[in-house]
């Protein structure tokens, strides 16, 4: 996998969600941490160069975070993840449990129910899907914008040029398609209850792909967990109000 870095500090793994790679990676940690952290930002498997494997799952991609956090020496780290980002960040949770010492979970993924947004269902359908590969108007690109954001106001044409660019970069369009054509993992809801680090969940209200009711649920199934809502966000509220996701997030990894 391919990877970036930045700031001083406690590391702390962030993980994009669909799309992107690790400059993605790079905007989520930009925008979700303060100047007090050092942060790593791997791309998920698929994006830029990192390989997708076919058959690989989340479990597949945290163990191949452990291993980056192996060769870069750092023997426990925070974990924060969006989207999916979030379902591969519980993963490594679940499974290298003495590797994460707390977990952000920004509106994310991995919970019975969830419906696929627009955009994931095309992914998954035969020919479409193929077509998706190679034609990706912008006015698509526009629509899934204004959905992730609480308020498509904020959406300016330079938001849809970075995001249009984003998918167009070699690879991306073929990872998303092999990502949700590929098998799928098993939901998480019955091992929540296996968390034992501490968690914080920053989620938009106005969240229309991931809904704040599967919030809620990862609170009921997580012990101890924080949530924390913004009334006015949807499914990125780090892009839309990095002040309040970094608020929060900073004085949950910041305690003693």
């Amino acid at each position: 996998i391919e990877w970036c870095e930045g700031g001083q500090g406690l590391p702390v793994l962030v993980v994009h969600g669909s799309g992107g790679g690790f400059d993605q990676g790079e905007l989520l940690a930009t925008t979700l941490l303060g100047p007090g952290w050092r942060w790593i930002a791997p791309s998920r498997f698929g994006y830029l160069r990192s390989t997708f494997r076919p058959g690989a799952t989340f479990d597949d991609q945290a163990r191949a975070y452990v291993r980056l956090l192996d060769h870069l020496q750092i023997p426990q780290a925070d974990v924060a993840g969006n989207s999916l980002g979030g379902r591969v960040t519980v993963e490594l949770a679940l499974a290298y449990p003495d590797r994460v010492r707390r977990l952000v979970l920004v509106d994310a993924a991995g919970l019975s129910g969830q419906s696929p947004p627009p955009i994931f269902r095309l992914a998954q359908t035969p020919v479409a899907n193929r077509l998706l590969t190679v034609i990706s108007p912008r006015v698509l690109v526009r629509a899934n914008v204004e959905q992730v954001y609480g308020d498509p106001s904020r959406v300016t044409e330079a938001l849809v040029d970075r995001y249009h660019a984003v998918l167009l970069r070699e690879g991306n369009r073929q990872a998303l398609v092999d990502r949700f054509t590929g098998p799928r993992d098993p939901d998480l809801d019955d091992r929540l209850d296996e968390i034992r680090v501490p968690t914080l969940l920053q989620w938009g209200a106005r969240d229309v792909w991931i809904p704040l009711e599967f919030g809620r649920r990862f609170e009921r199934g997580i012990a101890g967990a924080e949530l924390r809502v913004y009334d006015q966000l949807g499914h990125v509220p780090m892009e839309e109000d990095p002040d309040a996701t970094v608020r929060d997030a900073d004085a949950f990894l910041s305690r003693e």
